[in-house]
């Protein structure tokens, strides 16, 4: 089995999009399981740095199951606050039955003494738990099962979503909900890019070093 990546954001909506390709080079139908994990702020970074579980005891989700999309929401702490939502969901081709189950607690997915890499959950026959609610620790993770026939290849999109209301992410993913419109967000951002590459008289090369000083910039690293 070999897997391709691809991430994307598109130039006019706050969501990132990761395509997963996966290709059976075996002479044998293949069952797979693909899972996303992703911990959940919806915060200032300075306050989730300082007291992280208490950043998070204000953050709560449900999942939607007819469209296979988690949501979060995080309580405003004052009246000044406004309401922070998130949400995410899966893509898949319209020709493949689409079994997903979900997580929203960390400590159930790692377990005692687990890591991302080598979580409880994984070594559970049982699959997710499909946890949801005020949990104390919330991550944003979803498991898709797969066929892939012989020399076939499958393909799935992750997508994360950011915005100010539930209704304003609802429509939002209405519109990324078939692989053409993930390809379209795909066309989108490469034609924008290249257009402020132009704008900025840029070359490859030196973009390539920019984003390098403004990742050590926004994340200070020793």
């Amino acid at each position: 089995i070999s897997s391709y990546m691809q991430i994307t954001v598109p130039p006019d909506d706050d969501l990132e999009v990761r395509r997963v390709r996966l290709t059976n080079h075996s002479r044998h139908r293949r069952r797979l399981a693909l899972i996303s994990y992703g911990e959940v702020v919806l915060g200032d970074q300075n306050g989730d740095r300082r007291h992280p579980a208490f950043s998070k005891l204000f953050i709560e989700s449900e999942y939607l199951p007819a469209s296979h999309t988690l949501l979060f929401r995080r309580r405003p702490r004052a009246a000044t606050e406004q309401p922070r939502y998130l949400a995410h969901t899966i893509v898949i081709e319209p020709d493949q039955s689409l079994r997903v189950d979900c997580e929203s607690d960390r400590a159930l997915f790692l377990g005692r003494g687990g890591t991302p890499r080598q979580p409880a959950a994984l070594r559970l026959d049982g699959g997710l738990s499909g946890s949801t609610g005020a949990v104390l620790d919330p991550i944003m993770c979803l498991r898709v099962y797969l066929e892939i026939e012989a020399h076939d290849t499958r393909e799935v999109a992750f997508l994360t979503l950011a915005g100010a209301s539930r209704q304003q992410l609802l429509s939002l993913a209405a519109r990324y909900k078939t692989p053409g419109q993930i390809e379209s967000a795909f066309r989108r951002a490469l034609a924008q890019s290249e257009l402020e590459l132009r704008q900025l008289n840029l070359s490859s090369a030196e973009l390539e070093r920019f984003q390098q000083l403004f990742s050590l910039l926004t994340y200070p690293h020793a």
